[in-house]
């Protein structure tokens, strides 16, 4: 029985960081510009509720021409906003494509210069298989591990930020949403094992 290769994740990603650093250090700051802006972005739908009913609570008599205003403004940042999430996003996972490809040159070069009793060796090839495949798939390879890597502090942060908010406005809602997050979990574990 083939057993399961254990990896320390946090080596594999410090491993990943280094290469990003040599490779592409402007994508460490477009990654910080995308995080700020992605982080920021769920919480505009909350935003414009609250500015609309303020302003209808207000009750004066331009409220209607004020609400047109603020929404429109609304409209612009938020689809300003938008564009430049996707773009960033887009723009990341194509430098990340780069640095993939960079690493395939690098795994081409290795497999050119290496000795030949590794060519005729079955268990060579078994053993580093993975190692070889992934850089053939930008899905669930190098490239898909950067994407994520990258992309995923945006998601964390904009997670924790709805969160300390439901707490803010009412511990009994954060705890029904726990609850609740628990239950499907628990529901998708029943129903797939």
């Amino acid at each position: 029985m083939k057993q399961k290769q254990k990896y320390d994740v946090f080596a594999v990603i410090k491993r990943m960081a280094k290469h990003m650093w040599n490779t592409d250090r402007k994508q460490y700051g477009r990654i910080a510009i995308y995080t700020v802006l992605a982080a920021i972005y769920p919480f505009m739908s909350i935003l414009l509720p609250k500015l609309a009913i303020g302003i209808l609570e207000k009750g004066e008599a331009d409220a209607a021409e004020e609400l047109v205003i603020t929404m429109g403004i609304y409209f612009l940042v938020a689809g300003l906003l938008a564009v430049l999430v996707n773009y960033l996003s887009a723009y990341i996972s194509t430098r990340n494509t780069r640095i993939r490809l960079l690493y395939l040159g690098d795994m081409c070069n290795k497999l050119m210069h290496m000795d030949y009793c590794h060519q005729e060796d079955a268990c060579f090839w078994q053993e580093y298989d993975k190692a070889i495949n992934a850089g053939n798939s930008n899905a669930n390879g190098i490239e898909g591990l950067y994407n994520k890597v990258c992309l995923m502090p945006a998601k964390v942060l904009s997670l924790v930020g709805m969160v300390c908010l439901a707490g803010a406005l009412s511990p009994v809602l954060l705890i029904s949403l726990v609850v609740h997050v628990i239950v499907i979990m628990w529901a998708s574990k029943v129903t797939h094992d």
